[in-house]
């Protein structure tokens, strides 16, 4: 078996267990730097705007399902990829 065949299998499982791991993890648990501007809370500018409690749950139920789904997607194609790789990796010997 290739060493670069091994790495990217090994890649691949660490990049997958690190996505699920998120799957579920509240978005108030998540490092903020990873956000988008803006999307850290009520300050934005430098100042602070009035909270939308309503909207706010609104759009984060949206952002949840958003990478819920996403990761859902990745799931499945991490699981393709490395059914690929097996199989070429079968075929060459």
């Amino acid at each position: 078996m290739c060493s670069s065949h091994l790495l990217l299998q090994h890649l691949l499982i660490n990049n997958q267990q690190s996505w699920l791991s998120l799957k579920h993890t509240p978005l108030d648990k998540l490092d903020q730097k990873h956000f988008a501007k803006g999307s850290r809370g009520p300050k934005q500018n430098g100042s602070v705007v009035a909270p939308r409690p309503s909207e706010d749950a609104k759009e984060i139920a949206l952002m949840e399902a958003k990478t819920n789904k996403m990761c859902d997607l990745l799931h499945e194609i991490l699981k393709t990829l490395k059914t690929t790789i097996m199989n070429r990796q079968i075929h060459l010997g």
